[in-house]
């Protein structure tokens, strides 16, 4: 399910951008800042993989929504009637972070825990399976994290170079650092 997307990739996402069809996804905007503005990097733009997994969910969800036309957003917020997407903040509190303890993650009173943990684990994972050489794992990681392939290095535990911080500063249970 893993597509490397910041959070204000997802959150700028409308229907038309989902191609179940081509099986991927379309980056053409970002929410920041309660404004629509352009992805972060020219390497954000690349169209992500639509997993088999990600699609049955994300089609459950266009079919459980009342916003589902082409040009509504992916994630809207019902308190504005789907007119702007959901705040990024709104999310981590009231979702993220309850599914994360709840799935083992300890974290601390006040530490800092959001949608951009993900993505440093998305990195981490991709680097621990060296063996991902052969069937393209790792020269995926780059692609999916919209960053360069020079900066992605998995001796690094697939962080950037000079940025690593480990699994971002919180402990995930076993299963979850290694895919198990």
């Amino acid at each position: 399910m893993a597509t490397g997307l910041r959070i204000s990739e997802a959150l700028g996402l409308q229907w038309a951008d989902v191609s179940f069809e081509r099986n991927r996804i379309e980056v053409r905007r970002a929410w920041v800042g309660s404004r629509i503005g352009e992805p972060k990097s020219k390497a954000s733009k690349a169209p992500v993989p639509l997993s088999p997994i990600l699609a049955e969910f994300m089609l459950g969800w266009k079919q459980a929504t009342a916003y589902a036309h082409d040009r509504d957003w992916v994630f809207p917020s019902t308190k504005l009637k789907g007119q702007k997407p959901r705040a990024g903040s709104m999310l981590t509190k009231s979702y993220l972070r309850p599914a994360a303890v709840k799935a083992g993650v300890e974290l601390k009173e006040g530490q800092r825990f959001g949608f951009h943990n993900l993505r440093h684990s998305l990195a981490s994972f991709f680097g621990e399976h060296q063996d991902g050489r052969e069937n393209g794992a790792i020269t995926l990681a780059p692609r999916q994290l919209a960053h360069h392939a020079g900066h992605l290095h998995p001796r690094d535990g697939g962080h950037e170079t000079g940025r690593s911080r480990g699994n971002a500063g919180c402990d995930l249970p076993a299963g979850a650092k290694h895919g198990g």
